[in-house]
């Protein structure tokens, strides 16, 4: 692991290939300084149990409020990653909130619960993978189901599991 200084990843506005990049910044470190869009300064946090870490640090908090630059209005309005930031839900709310939305979901994810679901999850991704082969069928090689299609699946398999009898 490298630890001499360097500077910030800029981060792609387009997306690039964010896998390559945490590889990269992963050579460094499990943290990584960062700029993201729009010049705002962050650190990425690379690796689970390095986010596991992180996360259960009793100093870190995911809420807006605690996201200075944003609450005294240091990032320009329309910037493209205020709803990952600001949007209230599990990944971003603290405390008892977060403790009452986790339990909300908690049983669909169960290792039990996750090897009987596996069939249709396969089936899901299957179609979702179809899908990207379809919109680019020049790309060798599609990227990973984005954001919106690993909710698809978890909202799938939450549903599931609040009508299963387990």
């Amino acid at each position: 692991m490298d630890t001499s200084p360097v500077a910030p990843h800029r981060m792609d506005p387009a997306g690039g290939c964010p896998h390559a990049d945490n590889a990269r910044l992963l050579e460094r470190n499990a943290v990584a300084a960062v700029v993201l869009p729009g010049e705002v300064e962050g650190m990425a946090v690379l690796g689970h149990e390095a986010l596991k870490e992180f996360l259960g640090h009793p100093e870190v908090a995911k809420g807006a409020e605690h996201f200075t630059e944003l609450r005294e209005g240091r990032i320009a309005p329309g910037w493209p990653l205020a709803t990952f930031a600001t949007v209230r839900g599990m990944t971003t709310a603290d405390g008892e909130d977060h403790r009452r939305l986790r339990s909300l979901v908690s049983k669909a994810f169960t290792a039990r619960r996750a090897e009987e679901l596996r069939p249709r999850i396969e089936e899901l991704t299957a179609e979702l993978l179809e899908d990207l082969q379809a919109r680019s069928p020049r790309s060798p090689s599609p990227r990973p189901p984005s954001p919106p299609s690993s909710a698809r699946c978890c909202c799938w398999a939450s549903a599931s599991s609040a009508s299963s009898p387990h």
